[in-house]
Formats: structure tokens, C-alpha cells, sequence
């Protein structure tokens, strides 16, 4: 990812109002999979952004790395887990996609904010096929 690319993500973060804890795209609205999601464990949110899914998976009881490429976007997600009492659970690192992927423990569930069409690099490189939720057994 280019310096005008982490640049454009971080704009675009900076200038973003406040969000929610919200369930991944996947099983938002899915019942059954809503109630299938896992409740411990760890989880990888690549593409993280302002950090909704992150704080809605450390509020479920996952322990989280989110990654992302913009800085704003780190920082107004640590300032929403803060909020809700879950910065604990949260390890935030910024990357760039020829850093590729970060070390992290295993993750018993992946998940990706951003949508295919916007989707850096970096996450092609951390979850292949790009899933937006997928939950181990």
C-alpha cells in the first residue's frame, strides 16, 4: 500500500463520526449464525478501520488483534473499546501490505470490515478469499 493510500484510508477514518459495536456483514441479520459465533477464543479483524467489529467480537468475549493501515482509524478504535470497558482485550497494530501479515496467536475467527471492493492489500495477504466472518468448528 502507497503513502497516498494510507494517507487516503487515514482521511477518510479521521473525517468519519462516531460508530457502534456491530456484529460482522456476514452474520448480521443471520440468527443462526448471530448465536453460532463464537464467545472465547481470539479473533483477527483485518482492515479494522474505527473498530466496530472489534469492540462487538472483545464485547462477545474474544480476545482481538485489529489491524489496519490508518491511524486515525486505530485510535478512534481504541477510544470506542475504551468506551465500552474492553481495551483490554484489544491489541491494535498498524501495518502497511508489504509489511504483510502481523504475528498473531491463533485466531479461531477471521474477520474483515472492509468490502471487496475496497479491501487493501493487506488483507488479501492476512485472510485469503478475503471472508468477511468465518468461524472455525
Amino acid at each position: 500500500m502507497s503513502d497516498a493510500d494510507r494517507e487516503r484510508w487515514d482521511a477518510r477514518h479521521a473525517a468519519g463520526g462516531p460508530v457502534a459495536p456491530v456484529p460482522p456483514g456476514a452474520v448480521m441479520g443471520e440468527p443462526g449464525l448471530l448465536e453460532a459465533f463464537p464467545t472465547a477464543g481470539r479473533a483477527l479483524e483485518v482492515a479494522c478501520g474505527r473498530g466496530g467489529v472489534t469492540v462487538w467480537l472483545a464485547r462477545r468475549g474474544l480476545a482481538v488483534d485489529a489491524v489496519d493501515i490508518s491511524p486515525s482509524g486505530l485510535a478512534a478504535g481504541a477510544r470506542l473499546a475504551a468506551a465500552h470497558g474492553v481495551d483490554d482485550r484489544i491489541r491494535w497494530i498498524a501495518t502497511t501490505s508489504t509489511a504483510g501479515c502481523p504475528r498473531s496467536a491463533p485466531a479461531r475467527t477471521t474477520s474483515s470490515s472492509a468490502s471487496c471492493s475496497e479491501t487493501p492489500p493487506v488483507t488479501a495477504a492476512c485472510v485469503p478469499r478475503r471472508p468477511r466472518a468465518v468461524c472455525s468448528p
